[in-house]
């Protein structure tokens, strides 16, 4: 299992989905009632600094807020 990394109230995932393409590996991007999914850590650092939202400063967090539990 993958950690999973917050800054700021944004958490980032990675998880293994179907998005109509077939099963794989994504990176969920999620803050507040956001949620976006993109493919490499580049697109995923483009949609944190989008919202303000330092990649560097992501921290490994125990507990996590996807909404699924």
């Amino acid at each position: 299992m993958s950690p999973v990394l917050a800054d700021d109230g944004w958490q980032v995932e990675t998880v293994e989905i179907d998005l109509g393409t077939g099963l794989r590996e994504w990176i969920e991007v999620r803050g507040g009632d956001q949620r976006r999914y993109v493919a490499t850590a580049a697109e995923r650092d483009v949609v944190l600094r989008e919202h303000g939202v330092d990649p560097a400063a992501l921290a490994e967090v125990e507990t996590i807020d996807d909404g699924c539990e």
